[in-house]
């Protein structure tokens, strides 16, 4: 019988990762710490494993830890855990309820049998659908490289803002949605919990130079927290898809007061290497009646700003076509 020691020698030898089966968080974060690749559902890592020339050293898995796969309700909001699968966030009864836009965006990430496995945390995190940043070797501004492939193309996931860090978008279905309700995620490291704004996980924008997919790739995820929504407030999200994939999503949140718009958070998916806040779109809003032809013309004002290949005006319409639909197809009011 061979020792587990010399199998372990072997498969390193072979180029295969070391895989752990993580007990605990704390376990989890300190291989995260000393370098491991963190997998859950594997959907989106499994992939760049694929890809990769070389295979990481480590791999920890998290998929067992209980405490993650959970939709908790809280006195301040509603807890969902980073393991919950894309397909029981949508089915989630508490989630219909009081978050039917959160829903309606995990509901429509991907295929049936990609929900069942994809997790929350991992649609948070998943690196943009390049070849050139998911294989090794290949020119990425991300990874440092002074020139993208992708330069003067366009793709159906190419970015319209802030092509100069990155020509690719983000790709999470979640992201948009959740920070349009100013989500906190808590985070684990070896250093304890920190809960922090959701969008603090993505680069800001117009960053030149190497630029990671994630701003904190050693933290482990263990929550995103939603506050309740108030009295007046109204959420939306809708997108639009290419084959399986969201490549264009619109999603916010407003507080109308006598029909008018008094505040308002406006994300665009599917438009920039991070979900892009949109500013103009949200000024445009303040003090307007709120109506899908007052959403869809500020977000017409907000692209407006692009920089992008021509070949990107199919993106402008899908967006403005989202826009027209989203307060109907997946919104609620308190």
């Amino acid at each position: 019988m061979i020792a587990p020691d010399t199998r372990r020698a072997r498969a390193r030898a072979r180029g295969f990762p070391e895989w752990h089966l993580a007990g605990t968080l704390a376990e989890a974060a300190w291989r995260a710490y000393q370098g491991a690749v963190v997998v859950a559902g594997g959907v989106d890592v499994s992939e760049r494993l694929r890809l990769a020339p070389r295979a990481p050293a480590t791999v920890v898995c998290i998929r067992g830890l209980a405490e993650l796969h959970r939709v908790e309700v809280r006195h301040d909001g509603l807890c969902i855990g980073t393991l919950v699968t894309l397909q029981e966030l949508a089915q989630s009864p508490v989630v219909l309820a009081r978050f039917p836009e959160v829903a309606r965006a995990a509901g429509m990430a991907a295929t049936p049998a990609v929900r069942a496995a994809a997790t929350v945390g991992g649609n948070l995190l998943q690196y943009p659908r390049c070849w050139s940043l998911r294989t090794e070797g290949r020119p990425c501004r991300r990874l440092g490289a002074d020139r993208c492939p992708l330069e003067g193309r366009w793709a159906a996931e190419g970015a319209l803002f802030d092509r100069q860090a990155c020509a690719c978008a983000h790709p999470s279905s979640l992201a948009p949605v959740l920070i349009a309700h100013d989500a906190r995620v808590e985070a684990h490291s070896i250093s304890g919990m920190v809960r922090l704004p959701l969008d603090r996980l993505y680069p800001p924008r117009r960053t030149a130079g190497p630029r990671p997919a994630c701003t904190t790739p050693a933290d482990i995820l263990t929550c995103v927290h939603l506050r309740w929504p108030v009295a007046g407030e109204m959420a939306f999200f809708d997108a639009r898809r290419v084959r399986d994939t969201i490549t264009a999503s619109v999603a916010g949140r407003v507080a109308v007061r006598g029909q008018l718009v008094t505040a308002a958070r406006v994300v665009l998916g599917g438009v920039a290497p991070s979900p892009w806040r949109a500013t103009e779109a949200e000024a445009r809003l303040l003090g307007a009646r709120l109506s899908p032809a007052a959403l869809r013309d500020a977000v017409r004002a907000e692209l407006d700003r692009a920089v992008a290949p021509a070949a990107s005006v199919s993106k402008h319409r899908a967006l403005k076509a989202a826009a027209l639909t989203a307060l109907r197809a997946g919104a609620a009011v308190t």
